[in-house]
C-alpha cells in the first residue's frame, strides 16, 4: 500500500520488496480517500502499469554518402543518415516511441569514434552531417538506441567503410611525373609460314604512348624522360612557319639528378650544346610572387564562374580579377577575354578546371593557388598558365592535370606547374597526344603590371 497524502494532494510511495514486483509484468494501481469519521470511499479507476524495461531493438547503422570534396585540401564532406527504430508504446510511464534518442558514432576503424562523437540525440534527429574527412580516408559508423526510461540498446552492427576519394596532390593522392606515363605495347613478333629455305622473323613497329612535344621556348623538368617518343620525332621543336625558323627551339634545362631518355626520338633537332643545360632553378615564381604584385590591381569576384562577361561591363578599363573562398572554380561556357583591355588575367584562390574549348583573341592569363585541371573532351586552349604556391607540395596545390580523353590536346601558350599528371589515351606516330605551342606574347603581358619596362613584341616570318 502506498503512503497517505493529505486532501491538497501529493504522490503517494510505494516500494515493494523484489518478491512483489518484476520488470516484465504489469500491475493495476488505483486510490481512494478517507477521513476519521467518514466511511472510505469507491475506488479510483485502475490504471494499468506497464514494468516492461526491455531495451530498444539494435538499431540499423548509419549510411554515409559524400557531399562534396575541397579539390584543394582533399578534405570530404559527407552527410549520414539512420533509419528510426520505434519501441512498443510504454503508455503509463510516460514513455513512448517517439521518445528514443541516438547516439551515433564515426571512426577510421570499426567500433572508434575518432571522427567524431555528438553524443545522444533527440530522436526526431535521423541525420548527422561529418566535415573535414582527410582524402583517401576510411569511414566506419556505428549507432545506439536509449528509450525514455533509459534503457539502451546493443550497438549496431558496423557501417562503411564510406571513402573519401584520394585526388591527385592530396595526402594520399598519387605523385604524378612530369611526362606522360604510358608505355609503348609490344606487337608480337611475327614469324612467316616455314618453307624450305627458311624465313628470318619478322618484327612489328610497337605502336607508341602518348608522347609530348614542346614547339618554341623553353622547359624545365627535374628529368627528361620521353620512352614513348617515335623516331625521327623531337621533345622540343621548331615553331612551325613554312619554312621553320631555325631559332625558335629554346633550351632544355633538368635537375642535376635527372637524366636525359628520349626514346627512339629525339630531344632537338639543333646541335647539341646548343639546347643542354643542366642544373637546379632557384628563382622560379610562383602565386605568392604574382598574388602580392597584383592583389592591389585586381577586382574581387565572388563567384565560382570565372570569366563571366557582365563583369567587363561594371569595370570595362580593368585587367585583372581576384576570385577568392579557396573553392572549386570552373571557367564561363561563354568565356570571351575583357574587350576593353590588352590582357585579361584571372587570380584564382582554389582549384580551377576547364571543361571545353575556348578561344581568345588576346593574351588570358590564368594564376591559380590550387591545381588546375584539364577535362577529358578538351583539345585546344590558349593561354598562360600558372599553378603552384610557394612550398608545394605541402600547400596543397600545383598539379596541372589533363584528364583521360581519347583526343589530343593542344595548348597555346605557357605552363608552370610543380607536376603535370597526364592522362590522354591518343596515340600516334607523328602526332604528339599533348603540345603546347610557345606564346611569349602571354608573359609580356603581364610585364605592365609588373612594374617592369614594357616589351614590343611581334611575330614576323622568317
Amino acid at each position: 500500500m502506498g503512503s497517505v497524502q493529505p486532501f491538497t494532494g501529493g504522490n503517494s510511495i510505494y516500494a515493494p520488496d523484489g518478491s512483489i514486483l518484476n520488470r516484465t509484468d504489469g500491475y493495476w494501481w488505483s486510490a481512494y480517500t478517507e477521513s476519521p469519521g467518514c466511511t472510505k470511499s469507491a475506488d479510483a479507476p485502475a490504471w494499468l502499469l506497464n514494468m516492461d524495461w526491455s531495451p530498444p531493438p539494435k538499431p540499423v547503422s548509419p549510411t554515409c554518402t559524400l557531399d562534396s570534396q575541397d579539390l584543394v585540401s582533399g578534405f570530404c564532406t559527407f552527410s549520414c543518415s539512420w533509419p528510426a527504430d520505434l519501441e512498443t508504446d510504454n503508455s503509463c510511464s510516460g514513455a513512448t516511441a517517439d521518445e528514443i534518442n541516438y547516439h551515433p558514432v564515426f571512426g577510421t576503424s570499426p567500433g572508434s569514434s575518432d571522427l567524431s562523437d555528438p553524443g545522444w540525440v533527440a530522436g526526431t534527429q535521423l541525420t548527422a552531417t561529418l566535415n573535414n574527412v582527410a582524402d583517401g580516408q576510411l569511414v566506419y559508423t556505428q549507432l545506439t538506441a536509449r528509450d525514455a526510461l533509459g534503457n539502451t540498446s546493443a550497438a549496431s552492427d558496423t557501417g562503411g567503410p564510406f571513402t573519401c576519394p584520394c585526388i591527385v596532390g592530396g595526402s594520399c593522392g598519387p605523385t604524378p611525373t612530369p611526362t606522360p606515363t604510358g608505355e609503348p605495347t609490344p606487337i608480337p613478333s611475327l614469324t612467316p609460314t616455314p618453307s624450305i629455305t627458311p624465313s628470318p622473323t619478322v618484327a612489328a613497329t610497337p605502336t607508341p604512348g602518348g608522347w609530348m612535344q614542346v614547339q618554341g621556348g623553353d622547359v624545365y623538368q627535374g628529368s627528361i624522360s620521353q620512352t614513348d617518343l617515335p623516331a625521327s620525332q623531337y621533345f622540343l621543336t621548331y615553331i612551325t612557319p613554312t619554312p621553320p625558323n631555325p631559332q625558335s627551339a629554346g633550351v632544355i634545362r633538368w635537375s642535376d639528378t635527372g637524366g636525359l631518355s628520349p626514346g627512339s626520338g629525339y630531344l632537338s633537332p639543333r646541335q647539341p650544346n646548343d639546347w643542354k643545360v643542366k642544373g637546379t632553378l632557384t628563382n622560379t615564381y610562383n602565386f605568392t610572387f604574382y598574388w602580392e604584385a597584383l592583389k592591389n590591381k585586381a577586382i574581387t569576384v565572388n563567384n565560382i564562374t570565372v570569366g563571366d562577361s557582365g563583369y567587363y561591363s561594371s569595370t570595362p578599363n580593368n585587367a585583372i580579377y581576384s576570385y577568392p573562398g579557396g573553392g572549386h572554380f570552373t571557367l564561363s561556357p561563354s568565356f570571351s577575354p575583357n574587350p576593353n583591355t590588352d590582357v585579361t588575367i584571372f587570380i584564382i584562390t582554389g582549384t580551377f578546371e576547364i571543361t571545353q574549348n575556348f578561344t581568345s583573341s588576346k593574351p588570358v592569363v590564368f594564376i591559380v593557388n590550387g591545381h588546375i585541371f584539364i577535362d577529358g573532351g578538351v583539345e585546344r586552349i590558349p593561354g598562360l598558365y600558372i599553378t603552384g604556391c610557394e612550398n608545394p607540395p605541402t600547400c596543397g596545390g600545383g598539379t596541372f592535370t589533363i584528364d583521360t580523353g581519347s583526343n589530343k590536346i593542344i595548348i597555346d601558350g605557357m605552363v608552370y606547374a610543380y607536376k603535370f599528371n597526364l592522362n590522354r589515351t591518343y596515340k600516334s606516330f607523328t602526332a604528339p597526344a599533348y603540345q603546347f605551342i610557345y606564346q611569349p606574347k602571354y608573359m609580356i603581358a603581364l610585364l605592365p603590371y609588373l612594374g617592369r619596362p614594357q616589351i614590343n613584341w611581334q611575330e614576323v616570318g622568317p
